[in-house]
């Protein structure tokens, strides 16, 4: 990531003084684009930690969950994204609808590849295993997910620490 400030000074007179300030300027706006890169750096660490660990302690969010969450920083830009396109809904909340039905698990859910049928004469739509019928999915017509993760809350907090981490990279 490559940061750059740009200042021109104009010195007229002395030319060994205008040489002077121009590198004395010059090494300060060096310093100051290594310290806004650390600290860029350092609050983007802060903000992947505190999510990740906020995923984790929210309930059943297991590694695809917190591995799938990506906080990056290009051009003095932080952002976040995540591998599983829906992930949003835990942030904002909302209603999710079937089309005509939402197969939600139970317990665990059907392990990767079973083979599941539908327990055709029971009062709720139930998915069960083929292996040993014990229900796996249940359909309804729509959930309503509330919000589970405050990311904006971490981002606030870690932006926080800004000012002091800036200030002890201009000193480094």
């Amino acid at each position: 990531m490559a940061v750059s400030v740009k200042v021109k000074v104009t010195i007229t007179g002395a030319s060994d003084l205008g040489a002077a300030v121009k590198t004395n300027l010059e090494a300060f706006v060096e310093k100051v684009n290594a310290a806004v890169e650390t600290t860029l750096n350092m609050i983007r660490g802060m903000i992947d930690e505190q999510a990740k660990a906020m995923i984790a302690g929210s309930g059943k969010f297991g590694g695809r969950w917190i591995d799938g969450l990506h906080v990056t920083l290009d051009n003095m830009l932080i952002s976040m994204s995540h591998d599983i396109p829906y992930a949003d809904i835990f942030v904002t909340g909302g209603t999710i609808s079937g089309h005509p039905l939402l197969w939600l698990p139970i317990g665990d859910g059907p392990a990767t590849g079973e083979q599941l049928f539908s327990a055709a004469h029971s009062k709720k739509p139930l998915m069960l295993s083929i292996n040993d019928k014990i229900p796996r999915l249940f359909g309804t017509s729509s959930v309503t997910i509330p919000a589970k993760w405050d990311l904006n809350g971490v981002v606030q907090n870690a932006m926080q620490n800004f000012a002091d981490s800036f200030a002890a990279a201009m000193q480094g």
